[in-house]
């Protein structure tokens, strides 16, 4: 993969905002499974060399940068969309799922009627 690709192509500072603080200290296994997320570009990752991981989402920036004794996962556009901006944190953390996204504000389905009858006239 071509390095430019993950790079700065505007020439702008990025700046990062830091979506998560994650309990690992490897690089390895957070690459692989960006690597299978669907519509992800990844950048280059020697793990004996490299302490962050750059790679494109649905077009947007993210970054694992190894910090100490964890890795921080960062986007590099405070506007993300929340349902892109958790897709690689699911890769990772498995009960963060899409079904748990769902807003907990969501009009429930109508009682039914009580003791009346449930057949049309």
């Amino acid at each position: 993969m071509d390095a430019t690709l993950i790079g700065n192509a505007n020439k702008r500072p990025d700046n990062w905002l830091v979506l998560a603080e994650l309990p690992f200290n490897d690089l390895a296994p957070v690459y692989a499974e960006m690597r299978k997320l669907r519509h992800a570009i990844c950048g280059s990752f020697d793990p004996s060399t490299d302490n962050a991981i750059s790679f494109y989402y649905r077009g947007y920036k993210f970054r694992a940068a190894k910090r100490g004794d964890h890795i921080d996962m960062l986007v590099s556009e405070p506007d993300c969309p929340a349902d892109i901006l958790f897709e690689p944190l699911a890769k990772l953390i498995p009960p963060l799922t899409r079904c748990s996204l769902k807003s907990h504000h969501e009009p429930k389905q109508p009682a039914a009627p009580i003791g009346g009858s449930s057949r049309a006239v």
